[in-house]
């Protein structure tokens, strides 16, 4: 949340999260909402560190009788896979630095998803009943409407098209990845979460889809890696 006076812009909007709790709130789910403002105490705004996310879990932890520190990461931001490349989580920044934190306030870390891929955890929410709650993009201001420009809405958009085996036109396609932000993730090297891009792209192609763009991507990530995942 802003604070009284704060001037500063941001391109996050918490909105769309708060609906998200207030739909979950009245299925009936448990659900503590904290208002926060840690992403205004830095210049630029933003969160410092990917743990910043649980300052207000970390200040609850009492009242609530919570027992873990849980983010949703899946298979490959855990582990970091690219081509070539694995991280031991055990020695990653959450545990190897910030375990110890945690652990003297009882409050170890859980990544439940550890082990699931992004393609399967797009699937589940597909699937699911919830599953329209689940929305990753934090700019856009309504619930069912994320931003559509942002690199996140870029790699969910072509994650759903990719399990659904609904495909837009190329030009779509090729038009959402060219914006300035997406398209630096595919610059990159290796690209950001390259193998969840590289199974779409892969996917795309044995499918029919001509896109100059996910063509590139498929080569430059070289032969399909997630056999499983359908």
């Amino acid at each position: 949340m802003r604070p009284r006076g704060e001037r500063r812009a941001t391109m996050m909007d918490g909105r769309a999260a708060a609906e998200s709790c207030e739909v979950l709130t009245r299925h009936g789910r448990a659900v503590t909402v904290v208002p926060s403002d840690v992403e205004y105490l830095r210049h630029p705004t933003g969160f410092p560190h990917d743990l910043t996310t649980a300052v207000p879990l970390l200040l609850h932890a009492d009242v609530d009788g919570l027992d873990a520190v849980a983010w949703g990461a899946p298979l490959e931001a855990t582990y970091r896979l690219q081509r070539g490349r694995f991280r031991d989580y055990a020695r990653s920044p959450f545990i190897a630095e910030w375990g110890p934190a945690f652990a003297v306030l009882s409050l170890p870390v859980c990544v439940p998803t550890a082990g699931v891929s992004e393609v399967v955890t797009s699937a589940i929410v597909q699937q699911h009943q919830m599953g329209h709650v689940a929305q990753s993009c934090v700019r856009g201001s309504r619930l069912g409407r994320p931003c559509g420009r942002c690199p996140k809405c870029a790699r969910k958009d072509l994650l759903s098209f990719a399990v659904s085996g609904r495909w837009p036109t190329d030009r779509a396609i090729e038009r959402q990845w060219r914006g300035r932000e997406a398209r630096q993730h595919l610059l990159v090297e290796p690209m950001k979460v390259e193998p969840v891009l590289a199974h779409c792209a892969h996917r795309y192609l044995a499918e029919g889809g001509r896109s100059a763009l996910l063509r590139s991507v498929a080569a430059k990530a070289g032969p399909r890696t997630l056999r499983g995942t359908g």
